[in-house]
């Protein structure tokens, strides 16, 4: 099974991870390998690629919480329920070329998530694009639990989580960023609340356009029969 994560991006954190890539000081990362530094020297392969962007995330859940719902994603959601995320999600390059590498060092890094793939880094969101992703939820959000319903996926979980992240990154001035199979023995993991203990007005504004969604399928039911 596939373990998608969304960590909390500090655009700090990220300066000095790249700085540590460069051969400059490092924190003192556990997970720290060597030669991690010979990688931004030359062109990277597909494989060398992915071990810098894990790093990358491994840096934040480092410094902050990790988040995991089943099924909860940055890529999985712009691919299932709205591509209006997208809009928002930048490649993992982008944070490499902004702190200074060359376009042509990180060319084999992946714009989003391999849900087939192994372990890697996925798209990110930086801090001043939070607030529109914010904005996002507040007005599509019955429509995002209609189609998570459609697709026979629990609303509530889903969308708990995606007010939780967006909520701690607003309130603390980060951006996200998300992964694969990055999650490990000793992290510290959110967990996503229970239906009695989330939010209670998105808790509310699920039940009503449920309600309204099954309302509307039995007056189309009723209808077809007279």
């Amino acid at each position: 099974m596939q373990l998608i994560t969304v960590h909390l991006y500090d655009p700090e954190v990220a300066s000095a991870y790249i700085h540590a890539l460069s051969g400059g000081e490092r924190p003192n990362w556990s997970w720290w390998q060597p030669d991690l530094t010979q990688l931004l020297a030359g062109d990277m392969d597909e494989s060398a690629a992915s071990r810098v962007g894990v790093g990358l995330v491994r840096a934040m859940a480092d410094a902050y919480p990790s988040y995991h719902e089943n099924g909860f994603g940055l890529t999985p959601w712009e691919a299932q329920f709205d591509r209006g995320v997208g809009m928002y999600m930048r490649p993992p390059a982008r944070v490499f070329v902004d702190n200074g590498v060359s376009p042509t060092v990180t060319g084999k890094m992946p714009i989003r998530l391999d849900l087939q793939g192994g372990i890697m880094a996925g798209a990110w969101i930086p801090p001043h694009l939070i607030a529109n992703l914010d904005q996002l939820i507040e007005t599509r959000l019955e429509i995002w639990a209609k189609r998570i319903h459609e697709a026979e996926i629990d609303p509530y979980p889903m969308l708990a989580m995606m007010r939780m992240v967006c909520d701690d990154a607003l309130r603390n001035g980060l951006g996200l960023i998300e992964a694969i199979n990055v999650l490990e023995p000793g992290m510290r993991v959110i967990e996503t609340p229970d239906k009695k203990r989330m939010n209670a007005d998105i808790r509310v504004r699920i039940d009503a356009a449920l309600k309204e969604d099954q309302q509307s399928l039995i007056d189309k039911l009723f209808r077809r029969g007279k």
